[in-house]
């Protein structure tokens, strides 16, 4: 996916330097000079550096870089949660080339962008018809443990792998479950799989 990333972004900026890193921590590790001006990063929600944890670290490391966040959900079941949490766009990995080559013309320029969908998403919002899932009212951390006890992980181990101690990762998951108005887990996991939200 990395790979492929690269190739279409140096074949739409024939001009810029591009690189992939394999996580958030690399690109962080490895940046020498000026930070970029446009991190287009893969949702891998399996792994804490790419979360929406992680997520929100990048923006407050990179306050000024444009965040293109790209994912497996959609525009509606995951959308205002990576907006929330510090991208300047997010695109479904099923855009086209076209407009996945649009986002990036206007994030450059400095002019925002927001697809037709994810438009109908925050007018929905604004207007009081949103969110359409209990998991908007989840905070990026809560939403990132949430989805590991869905893939069926113990707590210490989401904790561990999140890099949480366990006391704190019991407090996202006691949050959560009250927000969604559901106990136990398999409540949310079967919610979950209703609304298609699992990866």
């Amino acid at each position: 996916m990395r790979d492929g990333l690269v190739k279409t972004v140096s074949h739409l900026l024939p001009a810029a330097m591009v690189a992939g890193y394999e996580s958030i921590s690399d690109l962080l590790r490895q940046m020498h000079g000026s930070p970029p001006h446009l991190v287009v990063l893969e949702m891998n929600l399996r792994l804490a550096d790419c979360s929406l944890s992680g997520l929100e670290g990048l923006r407050k490391r990179l306050p000024q870089a444009e965040i293109l966040a790209l994912s497996p959900l959609s525009e509606r079941q995951f959308g205002l949660a990576v907006l929330r949490a510090g991208a300047s766009t997010f695109l479904p990995l099923s855009v086209s080339l076209e407009e996945f080559g649009k986002a990036i013309s206007a994030l450059l320029a400095g002019d925002g962008y927001i697809s037709t969908e994810m438009a109908a998403v925050v007018a929905d919002e604004a207007q009081g018809r949103g969110p359409r899932n209990g998991f908007s009212k989840l905070s990026p951390r809560e939403l990132d443990v949430v989805r590991h006890l869905i893939w069926g992980m113990q707590l210490k181990t989401v904790a561990s792998t999140l890099g949480l101690n366990i006391r704190t990762a019991s407090c996202y998951k006691k949050n959560a479950l009250g927000k969604l108005g559901m106990n136990p887990v398999a409540e949310v996991v079967r919610y979950s799989s209703e609304l298609g939200f699992t990866v």
